[in-house]
């Protein structure tokens, strides 16, 4: 067959020292990788990568027989494996709490991503067959969450080929805000998860449904968008896509205001071709099966499973110690840094850390600016969402009380403040889930104003004594 017998190691000598380095440092305890090292690791892997190209033609060999031979001999799994146990360092991250509770969702986390990178890296990830499913949802019965997940949002992705063309089509639903990504890279990946184009639905143009179908047919309509690097003849709904690198990601961010009276989008994605006339033609769709599993796809999964659980911690434990620095306090998160890690260009995120023990209160009043919603959530110290499957842990635009001038107050406390029938002001309140410390995150969502005229959410901790005696006063 001209594949190489799984014990001959064509990839050995400086090759190989590369790649065990590589791992080495992606095992580094974190406390030495922040910094400088993501650099090191992101100048090493790119040498290497060259490298290996550069011996692969030399021997005449494809990516293919590498992937046969480290599947067959183990070493796929193996260096899985190493790579999953060098995660764990992130654990031990300067700053993070040591008690047990939030070491105990250290390790859910971990097994979180894990889970979730399989399902999308291995089980869902070819960009020549694409389906749409969801890395973070703290809905299922085993949610997966990260990177401050926002309560109101149904995420869903699918991979790309940033060199192909892929069409986007089905119902809108009636889902308040309905925002299209594309994105480059990987969460990790040297050069992150970058974001090369967005759109939100009611920026496209109608569409008509396909022939022999009628728009009623599509619960609030129907939609029809592309993806492709360049834009196709006729084609007016268009996301540009990345061809360097062409690992991408079709990212579908559904933010709900009402989620028991509002209806989800119905998304699918096909890859298609265009003739000289300008009409599309299929070339995969949902209805085909899939090609068979190769050496190639799973190890690649793998790695991109094993770059996820190690690398998403690395990023975001970086951010936590910043945010760290002014506790209880909700400044404006740098918006460069929000895009380069596929955050919503639409959004202006407020990230913080907060920290309220037994017998305190942390009050935080704002006067929200026109926009298309708003919300705040409490996360543990590890950037998930609380429980707000069973618990009160976030509120948005439409579940706000307000005051008569339009403001509103949220107080965060263990125990539940004496707010109801008090005439004072409407105060929200929500439940820390017994965590002492967290992530926290205010969004403005498609805010009418400029960024120098956003409204600061204001915060003050107080004694819980202290915020009941104002509800009296």
């Amino acid at each position: 067959t001209g594949v190489l017998p799984y014990h001959e190691t064509p990839l050995g000598g400086t090759a190989g020292k590369a790649r065990r380095l590589a791992v080495l440092v992606l095992r580094t305890n974190v406390r030495e990788a922040m910094g400088a090292a993501a650099k090191m690791i992101a100048c090493l892997l790119n040498s290497y990568r060259r490298y290996r190209q550069w011996v692969l033609r030399l021997q005449g060999l494809t990516e293919g027989d590498v992937s046969y031979r480290n599947v067959a001999s183990g070493n796929a799994w193996e260096e899985f494996c190493e790579q999953l146990k060098g995660a764990g360092s992130a654990i031990l991250a300067p700053g993070a709490p040591r008690d047990a509770l939030t070491q105990a969702e250290a390790y859910r986390y971990l097994s979180r991503l894990v889970r979730g990178g399989l399902e999308n890296f291995v089980e869902a990830h070819d960009p020549l067959n694409p389906r749409l499913v969801t890395i973070a949802n703290g809905l299922r019965e085993a949610p997966v969450k990260l990177g401050s997940d926002s309560p109101d949002n149904l995420y869903e992705n699918a991979p790309i080929d940033g060199t192909r063309t892929y069409r986007v089509s089905g119902s809108r639903g009636t889902v308040a805000y309905l925002g299209i990504g594309v994105q480059a890279g990987s969460y990790g990946a040297p050069g992150g998860l970058r974001t090369v184009a967005y759109m939100e639905a009611s920026e496209f143009e109608t569409t008509l449904p396909p022939a022999g179908r009628k728009a009623f047919e599509y619960v609030g309509g129907y939609i029809e968008f592309y993806v492709s690097p360049t834009r196709p003849a006729g084609v007016t709904n268009w996301l540009m896509s990345c061809v360097d690198p062409s690992d991408g990601l079709l990212l579908v961010r559904q933010t709900f205001l009402d989620r028991e009276a509002e209806t989800a989008a119905h998304l699918k994605i096909d890859l298609v071709a265009f003739a000289a006339n300008g009409s599309s033609a299929l070339i995969t769709s949902e209805s085909k099966v899939p090609p068979d599993l190769t050496p190639e796809r799973i190890e690649a999964g793998l790695r991109k499973t094993a770059l996820l659980v190690a690398g998403a911690p690395f990023m975001f434990n970086r951010w936590i110690s910043s945010f760290m620095k002014h506790a209880n306090t909700l400044p404006l998160f740098d918006v460069e840094k929000s895009n380069k890690a596929g955050g919503d260009p639409n959004i202006r995120y407020y990230h913080s850390y907060w920290r309220v023990a037994e017998g305190e209160a942390l009050v935080i009043d704002s006067l929200p600016p026109m926009c298309d919603n708003w919300n705040f959530v409490l996360c543990n110290h590890w950037m998930e969402s609380l429980d707000y499957r069973h618990r009160k842990v976030h509120v948005n635009k439409k579940m706000a009380a307000y005051a008569p001038d339009g403001s509103v107050q949220v107080v965060v406390s263990h125990k539940r403040p004496p707010i109801d029938g008090q005439k004072r002001r409407p105060v929200v309140w929500l439940d820390p889930c017994g965590h002492v410390c967290g992530v926290m995150t205010w969004r403005w969502i498609r805010p009418k104003v400029p960024d120098a005229e956003l409204p600061q959410p204001r915060c003050s901790l107080t004694t819980f004594e202290a915020f009941c005696a104002t509800l009296r006063g």
